[in-house]
C-alpha cells in the first residue's frame, strides 16, 4: 500500500526511496521495467555521493526509481502521462519535472537543466548497454567487464542497437564530459551496486541460515528492490526458514520412526520340488 501520506490530494511531498518504489510497482509489473528503474536509481544515488551531493542522495535515487513510471502501461505518452500520475500523488514539482526531464526532446519539451536531470539522461540508456554486455560474458556479471570492452560495444551499433548511442553521447556532452569519463563513472556505479546486493545477499543468508539462492528466489519472487527494502524481504525469509527446518525436522521424524519399528522376519520361500519331464515314449512303427 502507498503511505497515507503519498495519497491523492496530499501536500507536495519529496516521497523517500521506499515510497518511489511502491510507486513505480504499482504501474509496472514486469521484472524488466522494475529492475530498470532499480537500478538507474542505485547509479543516481551512487553519482550524488561522487559528486559530493551526499545528502541529496535520496531525491537523487527516488528520482531514478520513478523517471519510467509511465512506460509499461503508456508507452506512447512516455514522460507526460508520469507527470499527471505523480502530480495525483502531491509529489513535488521539481521531481516530476526531473523524472520526465530524461525524456526531451522526443517525448517533452523540458531539457536537463540541474546536474541530476543531466546525470540521469546520460545514464538512462548507458546503464542498459552495460547491462547488455555483462550478459555476454561468462560471469554474466558487470564485476569483471572493462571499460575498454565497454567502449567497443558502444561503438558496435549493431550490439544492443536499441540503445541510442546519440542519447549517451548527448547525456556526456550536457555535463560536460567526455564519454570515457561518463562510461567508466557509470560503469563503477552499476560494480558498486551489484557487490552491495550481494553482500546484503550473503548477509541475509548468514543471518537465517539459508542457501544464498533461496534468499535471491523469495527477494526476486517478491518484487521487492533489493537495495531498497530488504528489511520488508525478513519476514518471508524467516517464514522460508521455518517452513524449510519444519519439512527437514519432519523428515527426520519419519525417519527415526522408520528405525524404530520393529524389524520384520524374514520368509524364506519354500521352493517347489522339480519334477521330472517325462521321457517321451518312443514311436511304434505301424
Amino acid at each position: 500500500m502507498i503511505p497515507s501520506s503519498f495519497e491523492k490530494g496530499a501536500i507536495a511531498m519529496i516521497p523517500t526511496p521506499d515510497q518511489a518504489w511502491e510507486l513505480l510497482c504499482e504501474y509496472n509489473e514486469g521484472d524488466f521495467h522494475r529492475k530498470h528503474a532499480r537500478t538507474v536509481g542505485d547509479v543516481l544515488r551512487w553519482y550524488a555521493v561522487e559528486l559530493g551531493r551526499g545528502d541529496q542522495a535520496d531525491y537523487w535515487e527516488a528520482v531514478g526509481i520513478l523517471h519510467d513510471l509511465d512506460f509499461e502501461r503508456w508507452p506512447d505518452e512516455h514522460c507526460v502521462k508520469c507527470q499527471e500520475l505523480m502530480g495525483e500523488r502531491g509529489i513535488d514539482p521539481s521531481l516530476i519535472r526531473a523524472a520526465a526531464s530524461h525524456g526531451w526532446p522526443d517525448c517533452v519539451d523540458l531539457p536537463p537543466e540541474l546536474e541530476m536531470e543531466k546525470v540521469l539522461f546520460a545514464v538512462d540508456e548507458l546503464t542498459g548497454l552495460i547491462g547488455a554486455a555483462a550478459m555476454m560474458r561468462p560471469s554474466k556479471s558487470v564485476s569483471d567487464l572493462e571499460v575498454k570492452s565497454l567502449k567497443k560495444k558502444f561503438k558496435d551499433k549493431k550490439f544492443a542497437a536499441g540503445c541510442s548511442r546519440d542519447v549517451i553521447q548527448k547525456g556526456a556532452e550536457l555535463l560536460g564530459w567526455e564519454l570515457d569519463r561518463l562510461l567508466d563513472m557509470t560503469l563503477r556505479a552499476m560494480q558498486a551496486e551489484e557487490e552491495a546486493i550481494e553482500a546484503e545477499y550473503q548477509k541475509m543468508a548468514q543471518s537465517y541460515g539459508i542457501e544464498v539462492d533461496k534468499v535471491k528466489t523469495v527477494v526476486s519472487s517478491s518484487s521487492i528492490a533489493t537495495n531498497l527494502c530488504l528489511n520488508k524481504a525478513i519476514d518471508l525469509i524467516k517464514s522460508t526458514a521455518k517452513v524449510t527446518d519444519a519439512s527437514a525436522g519432519e523428515k527426520a521424524e519419519e525417519a527415526a520412526a522408520e528405525k524404530e519399528k520393529p524389524a520384520k522376519p524374514k520368509t524364506t520361500r519354500k521352493r517347489k520340488p522339480k519334477t521330472e519331464e517325462k521321457a517321451e515314449e518312443p514311436k511304434t512303427e505301424e
